[in-house]
């Protein structure tokens, strides 16, 4: 399944038009060029919000070069920067589309069965 299959074509372009008003307001070019690319990528189905670090980190090296061809050679920041704000952005992702009621769900489940060894351990 792709991330628009998961989570919602609808949900994700709302959180993504939320975002960009905020984006909108970064500081330089170059930070915005890379959390719109993180937003591109997730919606192209080139990252997920359970890849590995190191896929992730490899998607925003390929971006990092895509955005320099896209700006003639210069976006105003480094390699590093690019990919720190690229993960920043997949964890905003990762906020605004995720379901509440999954996660709710997931720490219920997780209280429940701290609560059951504690009951085996303990009683």
């Amino acid at each position: 399944m792709n991330n628009t299959e998961i989570y919602g074509i609808e949900k994700i372009n709302k959180a993504y038009r939320l975002r960009l008003q905020e984006i909108e307001s970064c500081h330089t070019s170059g930070e915005r060029m890379s959390r719109i690319m993180a937003w591109n990528a997730f919606i192209n189905d080139q990252v997920r919000l359970d890849d590995t670090n190191s896929s992730t980190d490899k998607v925003a090296s390929l971006k990092y070069m895509e955005s320099i061809e896209l700006n003639d050679g210069d976006i105003g920041i480094s390699e590093p920067e690019f990919i720190n704000y690229f993960f920043d952005e997949t964890c905003v992702i990762n906020k605004r589309v995720t379901q509440k009621k999954v996660k709710f769900v997931f720490y219920l489940f997780l209280a429940l069965a701290a609560y059951g060894i504690y009951a085996i351990f303990f009683k």
